[in-house]
């Protein structure tokens, strides 16, 4: 199943759009989605590696098996920093 992933920040930047498409089983845990991106986009593998997993806005944890469908709303949250 083709999947949808919104992304933002650096990763955005680093892969110049903000949603990527990727092909996946309909159940696979955070890490391994993320391990897929970074294959597809060695450029920002690091920041990709490094980021949490939303799933309907909320944050998922890298070991949670995820079921995806064509509704599910997915996103790629790198870390932040501020003062």
């Amino acid at each position: 199943m083709k999947c949808s992933i919104k992304i933002f920040a650096g990763v955005r930047e680093a892969v110049g759009t903000d949603l990527m498409s990727i092909e996946i089983d309909q159940a696979i845990h955070p890490r391994q989605l993320k391990e897929l991106l970074a294959q597809h986009h060695p450029q920002a593998a690091e920041l990709i590696l490094m980021s949490r997993l939303a799933v309907s806005s909320a944050f998922v944890e890298d070991t949670e098996l995820l079921c995806i469908d064509n509704d599910t709303d997915l996103a790629l949250i790198p870390p932040v920093s501020g003062g």
